[in-house]
């Protein structure tokens, strides 16, 4: 077994690993890093004998710095299934629209061109046989399992039946959001895992994030509103629902922007959230309905991706505060600079804590590892902490 990281290895973004078994060359992820300066930078570091040699592609999930790659691949000559749920291939053709005007907002060079979007061979995964033995070779199969990390997001375990070695790929991962679940993977030891290490050692409760935000947000919505920034998906659904109740309590209105109403009602046909999450959700759909006709402006929450920023449909009175709790976007920074904008930042995991690592590390026991998606210092501070956990374990 052979592993090689093309991006995603000491730093945060462009996700994008190779495992080498069996003769076999499988792919897992393909993103880009937003922040980075040069195309070299952004993109992964894979050449054309490269990807033309790749079997088969993984996606975990649908988010930029694991998918916006793919496309770029296909112009050096991928030509391998790109295996994914439903959902996160739908997910992702919207990410590449986003992508393109994003792009030409800040004039940044694609290095491709659109038609190769469409030449991505998807191959969707049926959710419904998600934790099951799975045959992609003839020596090496899979299985997948929830992460909790976005709708639809997934992590895989490869078996080899003929070295009888196996590696895990935990994808972006969360045992801790409201409406996603986590799947535990098969409890053996695997010979290789590949961890998401983006929180570090943070030790933080997901109740104590929360409760700061809506802290932040009964200062500032009686008063002004808040513009709420969450991404196409993932934290989106989580706030949305974290927020209903929070609205009733409190008898304030919110609404959200009409891509993520469309996505919610999409989803909403799936069995991908938790045990009573669809109730709530029905009530809100239908409530937003009545809310999106009547076209009150009182001060509210307001839920927007980049989509609304770019196209300019944000309807604001020009007081309000921006909030989010993931990475500031290039189009949400450009935003609040040009509308002079309070920028509120906060956490919000989803991501593992240490916690979390723990426990996923200890139920793996892997003989080897490595953590990703976060820089140097970050990552040497996780894999430590982890080493300790193994022996203190035994």
């Amino acid at each position: 077994m052979q592993f090689t990281s093309y991006g995603g290895v000491n730093e945060y973004g462009r996700s994008c690993f190779l495992i080498e078994i069996s003769g076999r060359r499988i792919l897992v992820d393909c993103g880009i890093s937003k922040s980075a300066e040069t195309v070299r930078e952004r993109y992964p570091d894979f050449s054309e004998a490269d990807v033309q040699r790749i079997d088969a592609v993984f996606i975990t999930h649908s988010h930029e710095d694991h998918t916006l790659a793919l496309p770029y691949a296909v112009s050096l000559g991928l030509n391998a299934p790109v295996f994914a749920s439903a959902e996160t291939i739908a997910q992702t053709r919207a990410y590449f629209q986003l992508w393109e005007k994003t792009a030409a907002l800040e004039r940044l060079l694609i290095p491709y061109h659109k038609e190769a979007e469409e030449q991505i061979d998807f191959r969707p995964i049926d959710m419904a046989a998600a934790g099951e033995w799975t045959l992609l070779f003839d020596e090496i199969e899979y299985i997948a399992g929830a992460n909790g990390h976005a709708p639809g997001s997934l992590w895989y375990l490869f078996y080899d039946r003929a070295s009888e070695e196996s590696v895990f790929f935990s994808g972006d991962y969360t045992m801790s959001s409201a409406v996603f679940p986590f799947d535990w993977p098969p409890a053996t030891s695997v010979d290789f895992a590949v961890l998401d290490g983006a929180n570090g050692v943070c030790r933080s409760k997901q109740a104590d994030c929360i409760a700061d935000v809506l802290s932040q947000l009964d200062e500032h919505v009686p008063h002004n509103g808040v513009l709420f920034h969450v991404p196409l998906a993932g934290k989106s659904q989580d706030w949305l629902y974290l927020l209903l109740s929070f609205c009733k309590q409190r008898d304030l209105r919110m609404e959200a922007e009409p891509f993520l109403m469309q996505e919610l009602e999409k989803l909403m046909h799936e069995d991908l959230f938790k045990s009573g999450i669809f109730r709530d959700f029905s009530k809100f759909l239908n409530v937003q309905a009545g809310i999106m006709e009547s076209g009150e402006t009182e001060p509210k929450i307001t839920l927007l991706t980049d989509f609304t920023l770019l196209n300019g449909a944000v309807r604001t009175q020009g007081k309000e505060a921006m909030l989010t709790t993931g990475p500031v976007s290039p189009v949400l920074k450009r935003y609040v600079e040009e509308e002079n904008m309070p920028l509120i930042k906060l956490p919000y995991h989803v991501h593992p804590t240490l916690t979390e690592s723990t426990a996923l590390y200890r139920h793996l026991q892997p003989t080897s590892f490595i953590c990703t998606h976060a820089p140097k210092e970050t990552t040497e501070q996780l894999e430590a902490a982890l080493r300790r956990a193994a022996f203190s374990s035994l």
